[in-house]
């Protein structure tokens, strides 16, 4: 667990559905939320002009996949920085039309320069990369320039400041999907991952062998998970939409990443082929299924207290 910390979000158009600006305690960073229908909106924000980096969201018409692309914009010459490079998105078919809400990240003192925006592009890029949590939609990696060891470490500070913002506007960009198990290391390279976290499930059926978690997000089925290649008449239709949406995490019916289900019941049928409960399904090392191991901990707590 990380220190406390105290957020202060500024409703700049009086409304939680229109522009947002956050910050931080102790931070001189500064966060924008801005949906797409409010990016002209008056009275015009003097730090929107500035130099810094911008995320851009949406979703995929045709898939649902949720997108991102990550991009940096410098102060220009008529004035509009982040602001300016955004309007361009909106104006020009490159390919990012699909967003509908943009996150802006600067600093109340201006002190970003070329050297900053680069490094924060790349790093923001590469940490969004790595969580999975969106499809980046970047043609290539953006370049991270070059930094001394000591802004390096300034600037990766500043980055775990932005990174909590992000994800308290809603944003989960640069959070792994399995955070039960994001610090657990083996310590035998004959360890399977997925059995590296005491937090560890597992499901066996019919030629299925899944691990799985429960997180903060919902159940996450791990990377190296073989599933069901048979789907029985059963199988929920959720199911089987989860299945063509995953399809290119999926290599000989095994699992080649973490992935992310509301339910662990979505997640059992998924890796099942069948309809199935996940609170009976998927179970610990111990064999205990996921209704005895909530029964107890509850128990434990109400003894505790």
């Amino acid at each position: 667990m990380t220190q406390p910390r105290t957020i202060q979000l500024f409703l700049v158009d009086g409304d939680p559905r229109f522009r947002i600006k956050a910050t931080l305690s102790n931070w001189t960073g500064l966060v924008y939320s801005l949906p797409r229908t409010c990016l002209d909106n008056d009275p015009a924000r003097p730090d929107l002009e500035q130099t810094g980096v911008y995320l851009l969201f949406g979703t995929n018409d045709e898939t649902g996949q949720a997108q991102v692309y990550v991009g940096q914009a410098r102060e220009r010459a008529n004035g509009k920085g982040i602001l300016g490079r955004i309007y361009e998105h909106v104006t020009t078919e490159d390919g990012q039309e699909y967003f509908t809400h943009v996150i802006a990240v600067t600093t109340q003192n201006d002190s970003f320069g070329p050297t900053e925006i680069s490094y924060l592009e790349n790093r923001f890029y590469r940490m969004a990369a790595d969580a999975s949590r969106y499809k980046v939609t970047n043609g290539n990696c953006p370049s991270p320039g070059k930094v001394t060891e000591e802004k390096e470490a300034e600037l990766e500070e500043f980055i775990g400041y932005a990174r909590t913002v992000i994800g308290a506007l809603g944003y989960k960009v640069f959070e792994p999907l399995d955070d039960a198990g994001a610090n657990a290391q083996s310590t035998s390279i004959d360890v399977h991952p997925a059995e590296s976290s005491e937090n560890t499930l597992e499901l066996k059926r019919k030629g299925t062998l899944a691990y799985g978690r429960q997180t903060t997000d919902g159940f996450v089925v791990l990377a190296g998970s073989r599933i069901n290649a048979e789907m029985t008449s059963t199988c929920p239709p959720s199911a089987r939409n989860m299945r063509e949406k995953y399809d290119d995490a999926i290599e000989d019916y095994v699992t080649t990443k973490d992935l992310l289900f509301n339910s662990p019941s979505g997640a059992a049928c998924f890796v099942g082929g069948a309809s199935l409960n996940g609170k009976e399904a998927w179970k610990d090392s111990q064999g205990r299924n996921l209704n005895q191991i909530e029964e107890t901990e509850v128990r434990n707590a109400v003894q505790e207290h």
